[in-house]
């Protein structure tokens, strides 16, 4: 494939899909905790494809989950574009007593809250902090170029 295109887009978010259980948008480290990883992902790109013709595309969203007490979803997750998490349930942390943290393997912001009705919920999100790490390991690999999607950002 690389001998006939100019760029290939690798789409480096949905991991873990709204249909599915809780999990970050796409792990920069983790593969023997999440199954896979960006920086393997970016490995097995560069087997057969030239960095130079690479392209990463970060998901500046997230999905917020209902999940039951052993934390397995109860439902499809709801998706929030990153201004919506930062602008407003950031902001209803306070009252809704979140346990927010940067998983470490992941890089991604994980927020736990129990809503008004005592629903249980797990977000899971990108930020600019995690398409940092992202970044500095994909040009460390010689990958230079990247780009964002922003679910409903505007």
């Amino acid at each position: 494939i690389a001998k006939d295109v100019e760029t290939l887009y690798i789409m480096a978010y949905d991991f873990h899909k709204a249909g599915g259980n809780p999990g970050p948008n796409f792990p920069l480290l983790g593969k023997e905790k999440y199954g896979y990883d960006f920086k393997t992902m970016l490995s097995q790109f560069l087997e057969s494809v030239p960095p130079e013709k690479l392209s990463v595309i970060y998901g500046m969203y997230g999905y917020d989950w209902i999940v039951d007490d052993s934390g397995n979803v109860l439902g499809t997750g709801e998706a929030l574009s990153l201004l919506q998490i930062e602008s407003t349930l950031l902001k209803a942390c306070e009252k809704l007593s979140c346990e927010i943290v940067r998983d470490a393997d992941a890089s991604e912001m994980r927020i736990r809250y129990a809503a008004d009705d005592g629903a249980k919920h797990v977000v899971w999100y990108e930020d600019i902090v995690s398409v940092a790490a992202k970044e500095r390991t994909a040009r460390m690999m010689g990958i230079g170029s990247s780009s964002f999607w922003a679910y409903s950002f505007f």
